[in-house]
């Protein structure tokens, strides 16, 4: 949707998705973080690392919230279990059959073929 010119926000209730070029979002304070698109990945990331990590606010005590984020899993397999999760824990042949017919191919690493075995 990015690319396409679009801008998503979220919230605990919903996605709200506005055209970028004709919508100008004001907000009343700075984002609570800010997390730059990797050009490699084409997802937005947030370093790990405290020293590499900034919140867009001044100070920690501005910041009332916390956000917590896997970026690197450590092998195929763990990618696989965290996406299982993301998605809700469906039943393995209907979320392996997702897989198979691209339901899931943005997800990075989602273009790794998958196996009954797993």
């Amino acid at each position: 949707m990015a690319d396409a010119g679009y801008t998503t926000i979220f919230n605990k209730n919903q996605a709200s998705v506005y055209d970028a070029s004709i919508t100008t979002i004001i907000a009343s304070k700075p984002p609570m973080l800010i997390a730059p698109r990797c050009k490699q990945s084409g997802l937005w990331t947030k370093p790990l690392e405290p020293e590499a990590s900034q919140h867009a606010s001044s100070t920690p005590e501005d910041v009332d919230d916390e956000l917590n984020i896997i970026f690197n899993l450590p092998s195929a397999k763990e990618t696989a279990r965290w996406y299982h999760a993301a998605a809700g824990y469906p039943e393995k042949e209907p979320f392996l059959t997702a897989l198979r017919h691209g339901n899931y191919s943005t997800w990075l690493g989602s273009r790794i073929k998958c196996s009954d075995d797993e």
